[in-house]
């Protein structure tokens, strides 16, 4: 059963995870809800993406929220 898995890893690894993410939104939506389900995305990319920002090279957390908030100035 293994060398089944990690075959379908080194074939297909993104059908594997397509399928993967897909049965866990379908999951999330008939378990909580569609529209609160989309919140919980919506919430786990916002969180993923100040995330990115802070192990990049934003530094400290007021440099990361000006940096992410910064507008540009004509």
């Amino acid at each position: 059963m293994k060398e089944f898995w990690l075959r379908l890893w080194q074939e297909h690894p993104s059908a594997l995870v397509g399928t993967t993410l897909g049965v866990l939104w379908a999951l999330l939506a008939v378990g909580i809800g569609f529209f609160a389900a989309v919140f919980v995305l919506i919430a786990g990319f916002v969180g993923w993406f100040v995330g990115m920002r802070y192990d990049g090279d934003a530094g400290e957390w007021g440099e990361m929220l000006e940096h992410i908030f910064q507008r540009e100035r004509d």
